[in-house]
């Protein structure tokens, strides 16, 4: 009896702690949709009828909708594609409109991220040919995973994954020093100049 009661804590904990961290995504996802005008403009008529529905229940209704029709295989491909191109865009258009680097750098990641996933995936498309159903499963949950500003995990793949190759890491030893030489020149070129007026 006692280990049973012992066994209800650690599952009522575990749930807990695991409730806590999904309402803390959701929050987050929350604050993050808020800044998006065709969502508030969307909540703002839901609300009309569902006054405690949030942004994010709608577009997390949105992503496992879409994720059931990829679980069946329905449109598994488009849907993917679809999911991977057209928030991200979105979300790179806003990006560019405002001043914050932060989110340049998580959408310039995600493409980086994301067209090297295409580019591999058109090469070993005759691998994948036979197994449609679980890679786009996995594609499109890894899709969700990269472009999730409380993840952030197309930074994780860019840092991990594409840097650890090393002709696309900038060398900054390098760097420093060509612009260390062309300083130098650039100042001789100025010496030499005033010292011939």
């Amino acid at each position: 009896c006692l280990s049973r009661c012992s066994c209800c804590t650690l599952l009522s904990t575990t749930l807990s702690a695991i409730m806590d961290a999904v309402m803390h995504h959701i929050n987050d996802l929350d604050k993050y949709l808020s800044e998006i005008e065709s969502l508030n403009r969307a909540e703002a008529f839901l609300l009309q009828k569902h006054e405690h529905l949030k942004k994010s229940y709608i577009v997390l209704g949105v992503i496992f909708l879409l994720f059931f029709f990829v679980l069946v295989d329905v449109g598994a491909e488009w849907i993917t594609n679809f999911v991977g191109f057209l928030f991200p865009a979105y979300a790179s258009i806003r990006a560019i409109q405002t001043r914050n680097s932060k989110d340049d750098t998580q959408w310039l990641t995600y493409w980086v991220v994301f067209s090297v996933l295409v580019v591999i995936e058109d090469f070993v498309e005759a691998f994948f040919e036979g197994i449609f159903f679980p890679y786009f499963v996995v594609k499109y949950i890894f899709c969700i995973w990269l472009m999730y500003p409380g993840f952030r995990g197309a930074e994780w793949c860019f840092n991990h994954i594409i840097l650890a190759i090393p002709f696309l890491r900038l060398d900054e030893r390098k760097e420093g020093s060509i612009a260390s030489k062309i300083e130098k020149v650039v100042k001789e070129h100025d010496s030499d100049s005033e010292h011939s007026d």
